[in-house]
């Protein structure tokens, strides 16, 4: 699995949960791989989530850190408000889908 294919899987299971965020059910916010439905894709993802995790360090961050404050309720992550958490994580979000626009070898 390369860097494009990952996230050619995980960012629509991320929009996915981003719309599904509101629906708490006792601290059971989903998150994006629980909207892979494929067990033999997920474990791909999840090692591969493991495996580069430095190299996407930021992104999940904002991930791991909004999700949980859903599901606990917060109504902060650090200095920002939840909503203002999650507009940086769709601009991050955003930004990904931009970049899987961008073709592997640009001379073709």
């Amino acid at each position: 699995m390369n860097d494009k294919l990952f996230l050619k899987i995980y960012l629509p299971a991320l929009e996915k949960a981003l719309a599904n965020d509101d629906v708490d059910e006792g601290y059971d916010v989903l998150l994006p791989m629980d909207y892979i439905e494929d067990q033999t894709i997920l474990s791909e993802i999840e090692k591969y989530d493991k495996e580069h995790y430095d190299k996407f360090y930021l992104f999940f961050e904002l991930v791991y850190g909004y999700f949980d404050a859903k599901a606990h309720c917060f109504e902060s992550v650090g200095q920002y408000t939840v909503a203002e958490y999650r507009e940086k994580l769709v601009k991050s979000l955003e930004m990904y889908k931009v970049i899987l626009t961008i073709p592997d070898n640009p001379e073709e």
